[in-house]
């Protein structure tokens, strides 16, 4: 039916576990889904902004943490005790949770900034403004939460970028995007979009590059919808797991390098950068390094 159709697009509206899976992924025993179709996801067709949108100009915010900052102090336990964990040598203890406090220090905040270092975030920022998007950049220290938010509120952008570490559980409360002094909750992003949600440029995009989902949740994929939906943003890039940041910033100069082409759509763009990935002779071709990227919302 749907080769009948002649579709280009597949909306999926997932359900439990299925919110897990990286549709373009799909294997038919001779090629992938994102071969044949572009895919952008929804928790639900009436929550769905199908409406048209801009294609010019689109001037883009991107901010970004090649080291993080003072915000690593402000992690949550859980995730400031596994991150620590990944530093240890192998074979070393694993610390428990009740020695939080004293592992939360001077030393340990190093060991959790240095753990937390995406050292192509400096060239990922940068590549909205090669493609020709009007483009400021919050690189590091200047991606601090009061910046970011001036920014947001007074200024007319059309795509926010954000290339930094994000976790997301389901839960609006526990998940976060760290900022260099702080971590933004899914709440206060939301809070800090919705007044562009009607405006005469509302955020057509928001792309959250270095962004993880907690592992097991099948809740956890659609707090990015739900950023997608509360905040007022029309559409949101994110990832279904971590993937490493050199892959993430060769995906992110193939979409944007298709976004500006005249008449691309974000689902358009999206897929020719993960086709590009399968055309390559390493071991970046395999999906494990394209397919975890969705788009969120509306996919014109």
């Amino acid at each position: 039916q749907i080769e009948k159709s002649n579709a280009q697009t597949l909306f999926v509206v997932p359900d439990g576990v299925l919110r897990t899976i990286p549709f373009s992924a799909l294997w038919n025993g001779s090629e992938y889904l994102v071969e044949q179709y572009q895919v952008a996801i929804a928790p639900g067709l009436t929550l769905l902004n199908s409406d048209s949108v801009t294609r010019t100009k689109r001037r883009t915010l991107a901010a970004g943490l090649s080291i993080p900052g003072n915000a690593v102090s402000e992690l949550p336990d859980d995730y400031y005790l596994e991150a620590y964990s990944r530093t240890l040598p192998p074979g070393f203890p694993r610390p428990t949770r009740g020695a939080i406090d004293d592992l939360r220090s001077e030393e340990g905040d190093e060991r959790v900034r240095i753990f937390h270092q995406l050292g192509a975030v400096e060239t990922e920022v940068k590549l909205p403004g090669q493609n020709k998007f009007p483009s400021k950049v919050l690189l590091n220290e200047e991606f601090k939460y009061e910046t970011f938010k001036k920014e947001i509120l007074e200024e007319p952008y059309q795509i926010v970028h954000v290339a930094s570490h994000g976790y997301f559980d389901g839960e609006v409360e526990n998940s976060w995007i760290m900022t260099h002094d702080n971590l933004i909750d899914l709440g206060e992003l939301s809070d800090l979009f919705k007044p562009k949600e009607f405006s005469d440029s509302p955020v057509e995009l928001l792309v959250l590059s270095a962004c993880e989902t907690a592992e097991g949740n099948d809740l956890a994929p659609l707090g990015l919808s739900g950023v997608a939906l509360t905040s007022g943003a029309r559409s949101v890039i994110g990832s279904l797991w971590n993937v490493p940041d050199e892959p993430t910033e060769i995906l992110m100069q193939g979409f944007y390098g298709s976004l500006a082409q005249p008449g691309v759509a974000k689902a358009s763009a999206l897929r020719a950068a993960q086709v590009e990935f399968l055309e390559r002779d390493d071991i970046l071709a395999h999906p494990h390094f394209w397919s975890a990227f969705i788009l969120v919302g509306n996919w014109r």
